[in-house]
């Protein structure tokens, strides 16, 4: 898996590159890294996602490449909205939600 993977990092930092400044002499412009790795994981995990019998998918996701977020993307972040990590009694109406 590791060339699949090797791929998908190079794209990264080629992404990287281009944002950087001219010629490594002076400063790009500032630019949010999350969106960037998070892109690259889900890039990551779509080709080295195992399955039953140890086979990989293999599948390209380009969301290093796409303009948008993909469907997929949207819908496992909006999964993380629903998790909970702090449970208190604050978070009370939060735990019983029907939504989560």
């Amino acid at each position: 898996m590791l060339p699949s993977i090797l791929e998908e990092v190079v794209i990264f930092r080629d992404i990287l590159l281009a944002k950087a400044g001219e010629n490594n002499n002076t400063w790009g412009p500032v630019f949010q890294l999350e969106a960037l790795t998070t892109n690259l994981t889900f890039d990551v995990i779509g080709r080295a996602t195992l399955v039953i019998g140890r086979a990989t998918l293999g599948i390209r996701l380009d969301e290093q490449t796409r303009a948008a977020p993909s469907l997929l993307r949207r819908a496992l972040l909006d999964q993380l909205t629903h998790c909970l990590f702090d449970y208190n009694i604050l978070t009370l109406a939060n735990i019983l939600s029907p939504i989560r």
